[in-house]
């Protein structure tokens, strides 16, 4: 990855996926041996999976490394289209990948309800309230958004004008 960077052929590296440990001895054999560091890294974060809040985000706060969270929507489960009375949405994930189910737990689908409430309330909608706190969130850099048509890039693109106040922050958290 180095000699990329050093040629030309990249500009920046990022890793994915990486525990803190991991990423940490990365940034540590890079300054060691002098070479080119990682500047990113790609890891689930959401309103649904806070785990890199655990040591993740520490350490990249400390070492300057950005956080590029994917599955920013939960599968879809912050959009709001999955709810205890309607049953999976025909063509949504949970339709089209069965090992999606996996993840349409009751708590999972309460904070899709929750979310869709506070949305609500915000006059916006729980995509543009859920990927606007995590773009608010110290460390991300950007976030990667799955979208199926351009209409739902569209829509979610309204979060990047979506301003949270410390009190919508805290009680989204």
């Amino acid at each position: 990855l180095d000699d990329m960077v050093t040629s030309g052929k990249v500009r920046y590296i990022g890793a994915s996926n990486y525990a803190a440990w991991e990423l940490m001895k990365a940034l540590g054999t890079s300054e060691l041996k002098g070479y080119v560091r990682y500047i990113s890294t790609q890891t689930s974060y959401s309103l649904a999976d806070r785990t890199p809040e655990l040591e993740l985000i520490p350490m990249c706060l400390d070492q300057g490394v950005g956080i590029i969270p994917y599955f920013p929507l939960a599968g879809g489960i912050l959009t709001g289209k999955y709810n205890g009375e309607s049953g999976v949405p025909s063509g949504s994930r949970a339709d089209t990948d069965p090992a999606f189910n996996r993840f349409l737990l009751e708590h999972n689908i309460q904070l899709g309800e929750q979310v869709s409430e506070k949305a609500s309330a915000y006059g916006c909608s729980p995509s543009v309230l859920s990927l606007a706190w995590l773009m608010a969130r110290p460390a991300v850099s950007t976030v990667i958004v799955g979208a199926t048509s351009t209409e739902q890039l569209e829509h979610n693109l309204a979060s990047l004008d979506m301003k949270l106040s410390d009190d919508m922050i805290t009680e989204l958290d």
